[in-house]
C-alpha cells in the first residue's frame, strides 16, 4: 500500500429495489421519478425487461457478499409509490426484492467528509500509485478507460503503450453484423410460418409452426420461438443469437425454462460453452436476470438449469445436488420479505 494509514476511500451505501408486473408501468411503458419524498429521498419506477423495477433506499451499511432487502425498505418503497400513484400496490405483486451496495467514493484530498460521489474517482499518489475507486456497472468502461489513460499520462510506460481505445470496440454481439431489426429477422426465420402469399388470407388456425412437418425440412423438427423470445435473444446476445438457436436446434433445447418468461433451455448450454458460466445462480441471476425479475420463477427453473449444467460440466450426483442447494439458498434472498405490517393505503 502507498499509505497504510490512509482513510478509507469507499463509503458503502445499500439500496433496495423491488420488481413489479409490467402493468404498473401503464400501457405507455413509461417511468416516474420522485426527486424528493417526504423524508427527502429519491424514488423511481422504471420499465425493465417486461417488468417494472422500483426503488430505492440509501443507507450506510457494512459490506457483505449477499445483501438482502429488508421488510422496512420494501414497505417504504411500496408506501411511497402508493402515495403518488393513488392506488394500492398489492404486496403479492412484488415479484422480487433485492439490495445492492453502492461504492460511494470520497476523495481523501477533500476538506470535508460530505464530498462523496456516485460516479468514480481516479487518484495518483506521490509515489506513483494510481487508484480507481467508486463507479457503477453502467460506467465501468469509462472508468477503465480513464484509469488506463491516467497510467499512460504519467509517461512511465513503454512508448508503444497508447491511450485506451476501447470506446470504439463493440461489445460481443454488437459488431457490424448486428442489425436493429434482428428481432424481426429471428421472428421471421424461427417463428410461425404463414402460407404463401398467393393463397387466401389465413385464419389463425392456418398458421403452422416451424416444427410442423408441412413446413420443416427433412431431419429433426425445426425449433420454433415466439416473438417475445426473438426480442429477448436479439437484445441479450445480439448477432450471436443465431448460435443460441443453433444450439436449441442441435440439442432439441428450444423449450422455455419456465412459463411466462422468454428464456430458453439452450441458453444454459450456450452460456456454459461460450460465456464461462459455471453455476446455476450465475445463469439465473446475472446471465438472464430472472432472479431479479421473478424470484419464484428463478427457483422453479433451477432444477432444469442444474440438470443442463451437470450434463455440460460433468457433475456427478453429489456435485449437482450441492450446486443446486447453493443456488437455491442464494436465489431465496431475492424472495420478497413478508410484510412487517400492512402497507398503508394511499392518502386520499
Amino acid at each position: 500500500m502507498s499509505q497504510p494509514g490512509a482513510p478509507d476511500i469507499i463509503q458503502p451505501s445499500a439500496g433496495a429495489h423491488i420488481t413489479l408486473p409490467a402493468f404498473y408501468g401503464g400501457s405507455s411503458r413509461s417511468g416516474i421519478i420522485i426527486p424528493k419524498t417526504k423524508d427527502g429521498r429519491v424514488v423511481f419506477m422504471l420499465p425493465f425487461l417486461d417488468s417494472v423495477i422500483a426503488g430505492t433506499t440509501d443507507a450506510k451499511c457494512e459490506v457483505e457478499r449477499t445483501p438482502v432487502a429488508s421488510k422496512q425498505e420494501v414497505d417504504f418503497i411500496l408506501s411511497t409509490l402508493q402515495d403518488y400513484l393513488g392506488i394500492p400496490i398489492r404486496r403479492s405483486d412484488v415479484l422480487s426484492a433485492w439490495s445492492g451496495i453502492r461504492p460511494l467514493a470520497a476523495d481523501p484530498r477533500a476538506k470535508d467528509t460530505q464530498n462523496t460521489v456516485r460516479d468514480h474517482v481516479i487518484l495518483e499518489e506521490s509515489d506513483g500509485l494510481i487508484t480507481a475507486s467508486g463507479g457503477k456497472w453502467t460506467t465501468y468502461r469509462l472508468m477503465a478507460e480513464e484509469a488506463v489513460d491516467a497510467v499512460v499520462a504519467t509517461g512511465r510506460m513503454p512508448t508503444n503503450v497508447k491511450r485506451c481505445r476501447t470506446t470504439s470496440v463493440p461489445l460481443l454481439g454488437a459488431g457490424p453484423e448486428y442489425s436493429h431489426v434482428l428481432a424481426v429477422q429471428l421472428a421471421q426465420d424461427f417463428g410461425p410460418l404463414a402460407p404463401p402469399a398467393a393463397q387466401p388470407a389465413p385464419t389463425p388456425s392456418a398458421l403452422v409452426p416451424r416444427s410442423a412437418a408441412a413446413s420443416a425440412p427433412p431431419g429433426p423438427p425445426r425449433v420454433a420461438i415466439s416473438a417475445h423470445t426473438a426480442e429477448h435473444l436479439a437484445q441479450a446476445y445480439g448477432s450471436r443469437a443465431g448460435r443460441v438457436l443453433q444450439t436449441a436446434q442441435d440439442r432439441n433445447l428450444g423449450q422455455r425454462l419456465v412459463e411466462g418468461h422468454p428464456f430458453l433451455e439452450a441458453e444454459v448450454v450456450y452460456c456454459v460453452r461460450h460465456e464461462y458460466c459455471v453455476t446455476p445462480e450465475d445463469f439465473l441471476a446475472r446471465r438472464t436476470r430472472l432472479a431479479f425479475l421473478d424470484a419464484r420463477a428463478a427457483l422453479a427453473a433451477l432444477p432444469k438449469v442444474a440438470e443442463l449444467m451437470a450434463s455440460e460440466l460433468g457433475w456427478d450426483g453429489p456435485r449437482r445436488a450441492a450446486m443446486t442447494a447453493a443456488a437455491r439458498e442464494y436465489l431465496a434472498t431475492y424472495l420478497p420479505p413478508p410484510a412487517s405490517e400492512p402497507v398503508a393505503a394511499p392518502a386520499s
